[in-house]
C-alpha cells in the first residue's frame, strides 16, 4: 500500500507538534514564517479594536460607560482571537502531517511498511499495523484502588460462596510490582506495541484522555505511526548483564542501566522482543 491509497480522512490520535514543526523547519524552509506572520497579523488586529474601545462612551461617563464598553469589546475580541487561533492551530498542525509524508516521499522515499524491521537507526518511519496500548500509570492506580479490593471480596472461591480470592490477591501482587516499574522506567509514556516496534508516545500528545484510549482496544483498524526510529532492542550496549559486568570495572556504564533495565522489562513481560524498533512518534492517526 502506497501514500496515495491512504483515506483523506485522518482521525488523529496524537500529535507532538514539536517534533512535527522541528522536521518541517528543517526541510522545508518558510512555512514556520508564514504561520508566525500570521500571529502577528491577529495581534494587530486585536491592537486596533482596543483602540476601538478607548474612543467609545460619551465624555461625561468616559469612565463608567467608555471604560465598561472598552473591557466588554476588549474581553471579546480576545475571546474571538484565541478562538480562531486555536481553530487555526488545530487546522495547520493536520495540514503539516500531511506535508511533512509528501516531503518524506520525494526526499526519502518514505512508504507506508507492514514492519518495522527493516529500518535503521534515525530513519523517519511510516508504520502501518494492529497495535496494542500499554499504559501503565492507569493499571497501576486501577490495580492498586481500594474499589478492585472489595470488587475482589465479591468475586465467588470454587465452592461458590464470596469469600477472599487468594490465587487473584496474588496475581494483582505482581501485577502492581509490574505496573509500578513499569511506570517509573515510562513514566508520562503509554506504550504502542505494532509489527516488530514498539512506540514511546508522550501521554500530553494524545488527543483522547486515558479513558477515551480504552474505547480502541476493540477495534479491528490498523493504526499509523509516523515517526523516528531511535534504536533497536537487543543490542550489546544495553545488554543487562554487560553492562552489570562492566560496573566492576567503574561507573562509566551506569547511564546504561535504565536503558538496560526498561528492555529487560518489555521483553521479559512480553511487550516487545529482540531487534524490535523503538520510534519517537511524531503523529499517530487511523
Amino acid at each position: 500500500m502506497d501514500n496515495s491509497e491512504q483515506s483523506d480522512y485522518k482521525e488523529i490520535i496524537y500529535l507532538d507538534q514539536i517534533e512535527l514543526d522541528s522536521a518541517l523547519a528543517q526541510l522545508e524552509k518558510g512555512l514556520k514564517e508564514s504561520i508566525v506572520n500570521g500571529d502577528v497579523s491577529t495581534q494587530q488586529a486585536g491592537e486596533s479594536t482596543t483602540i476601538k474601545g478607548n474612543m467609545s462612551g460619551t465624555l461625561d461617563g468616559i469612565f463608567a460607560k467608555g471604560t465598561a464598553t472598552m473591557e466588554s469589546e476588549i474581553a471579546s475580541n480576545e475571546s474571538n482571537s484565541e478562538g480562531i487561533s486555536k481553530t487555526i492551530n488545530v487546522v495547520l498542525n493536520d495540514y503539516k502531517i500531511e506535508r511533512l509524508i509528501k516531503i518524506l516521499d520525494k526526499t526519502e522515499s518514505i512508504t507506508v511498511r507492514n514492519s518495522a524491521l527493516e529500518s535503521q537507526d534515525g530513519e523517519f518511519i511510516l508504520l502501518q499495523s494492529e497495535f496494542r496500548l500499554t499504559d501503565f500509570e492507569l493499571f497501576l492506580n486501577m490495580i492498586t484502588s481500594k474499589g478492585i479490593k472489595k470488587l475482589m471480596q465479591t468475586i465467588p472461591a470454587e465452592n461458590g460462596n464470596p469469600t477472599w480470592n487468594k490465587g487473584i490477591e496474588n496475581g494483582f501482587k505482581l501485577s502492581a510490582n509490574v505496573a509500578e516499574m513499569g511506570k517509573t522506567l515510562f513514566q508520562n509514556n503509554i506504550l504502542i506495541s505494532a509489527k516488530d516496534s514498539i512506540s514511546y508516545a508522550e501521554r500530553k500528545n494524545f488527543r483522547m484522555n486515558s479513558g477515551q484510549l480504552q474505547l480502541l482496544s476493540g477495534t479491528n483498524r490498523s493504526i499509523f505511526i509516523l515517526g523516528i526510529v531511535e534504536s533497536k532492542l537487543g543490542t550489546k550496549k544495553n545488554d543487562i548483564d554487560e553492562v552489570t559486568q562492566s560496573l566492576d570495572l567503574g561507573l562509566q556504564e551506569l547511564g546504561n542501566i535504565t536503558s538496560s533495565l526498561s528492555e529487560l522489562v518489555l521483553t521479559s513481560m512480553g511487550f516487545a522482543k529482540e531487534n524490535d524498533r523503538l520510534i519517537k512518534p511524531i503523529a499517530i492517526y487511523f
